[in-house]
């Protein structure tokens, strides 16, 4: 995710935590939008 989103190559750390939050009734101009959002924390 984080290469796909940023085209850093990253290693994954002990602590590291992944949370999904989706609101899939959410619309956009007449569209339904599947939004979602990446936090990087540099160590």
């Amino acid at each position: 995710e984080v290469h796909e989103e940023t085209g850093l190559d990253v290693r994954i750390g002990e602590t590291a935590h992944v949370y999904s939050f989706h609101q899939r009734n959410t619309w956009r101009q007449g569209r339904r939008a599947d939004s979602h959002a990446l936090r990087i924390v540099y160590d």
